[in-house]
This record gives C-alpha cells, sequence and structure tokens, in this order.
C-alpha cells in the first residue's frame, strides 16, 4: 500500500482497541477505502480468533439482500438472514463490508449484528455513514500532492500521491516515469 500509514494505524488501533466495533472509512469513491480496509484486516487479524471476512457490496442492489451477502462471504453460515445473525453471534470476527454507500437502508441489519453479537466488528467502506450509535467514522481523503508551483523532482517523488499514480500508469504503460517534462502535468491532474 503507498501512503495511509498513519490512517492504517489509526484504523489499527481502533480495531484493536476493543471499545469500537463499528468503523466507516468515508470519503469519495476511488481515493483507497478498499485498500485501506483490506490492509486494516491483514494488520488485525491476529486479534480475531475467527478471522477476517471481506464482503464485497458493489453488485448488491437491493438492501435486503445484504445479509444474504454477508452470507455468501462466509461460506459457513449459509442460511436465511436471520440465521446469519444468529451463527455470527459466538464469533470472534471481523467483517469488511466494502461499497455501503448504495445500500444504507440495509443500516438496521448492521446494527442487528453489533446488537446481538459481541465478538462480531464491523468495518465498513462507504461514501456516507450508516449514522449506527457507536460508529467510529474515519475519514479517508485525497492523498497529497504537490502544489503547481512546487514541482522539483525531488519533491514529486516524496509525494505517496505521485509514487501511487506511477505505479498505476506503470501497469499498462511499463516505461512510464515521472520526469522533468511531464512534472507539470502530474501536479495539474485532478485527485482521486
Amino acid at each position: 500500500m503507498i501512503g495511509r500509514r498513519s490512517e492504517l494505524t489509526e484504523l489499527s488501533a481502533l480495531l484493536l482497541g476493543g471499545e469500537t466495533r463499528l468503523v466507516t472509512l468515508c470519503g469519495p469513491g476511488g481515493i483507497g477505502k478498499s485498500r485501506l480496509a483490506l490492509a486494516a484486516g491483514d494488520a488485525t487479524a491476529h486479534h480475531f480468533g475467527d478471522g477476517v471476512r471481506f464482503v464485497p457490496l458493489a453488485a448488491v442492489s437491493d438492501p435486503d439482500l445484504v445479509a444474504s451477502a454477508v452470507a455468501v462471504g462466509l461460506p459457513e453460515l449459509q442460511g436465511q438472514p436471520l440465521d446469519v445473525v444468529e451463527r455470527l453471534r459466538d464469533l470472534n470476527l471481523l467483517v469488511i463490508l466494502d461499497n455501503f454507500e448504495h445500500l444504507l437502508a440495509a443500516a438496521g441489519f448492521v446494527g442487528q449484528v453489533l446488537a446481538a453479537c459481541p465478538g462480531v466488528t464491523v468495518l465498513v467502506t462507504s461514501q456516507a455513514l450508516l449514522e449506527l450509535q457507536g460508529e467510529r467514522v474515519v475519514p479517508v481523503s485525497p492523498l497529497e500532492v504537490p502544489g503547481p508551483g512546487d514541482v522539483s523532482l525531488e519533491r514529486l517523488r516524496a509525494s505517496p500521491a505521485v509514487a501511487l499514480l506511477e505505479s498505476r500508469a506503470r501497469e499498462t504503460q511499463p516505461q512510464f516515469r515521472v520526469t522533468d517534462e511531464n512534472a507539470e502535468a502530474v501536479v495539474r491532474m485532478p485527485a482521486a
């Protein structure tokens, strides 16, 4: 993961602290919330006896299907939505619900899980808050980019945003490098 060290440290501390059981990574789409959630899951997996489960929700269009998506994400929990909550009851688990913003009507299901399952912690990535009691919000902002007046290669290469851009660009154009010739264009690119 490029950048996000401070956010990862804060998020891991929240997940390991034991007092916070619902954490929402909130920020614009495409900013890296999912990658940050996965990194936090990796960093804290040792704390959850039954593991970490990632539940992708981008393809789920009906809030009533979130419980079923959780069941699919947790193969050992196949069953009806009520069974999902019941079967989670005795687990010590981190559940990552990814891309929740279009399913906010399913926040009640998350609340049910938290109320009935004391060993379950939920990490949500979303562009909007669930607005549940006890929700802890970790804002995820764009990576910082040097301003147009500060385009020295040294400053650009020290920027996590530029390192990420260079890494992604190399996936399709292996020869891509930030140079004196393209530095000005790099700092003018919109942040994501």
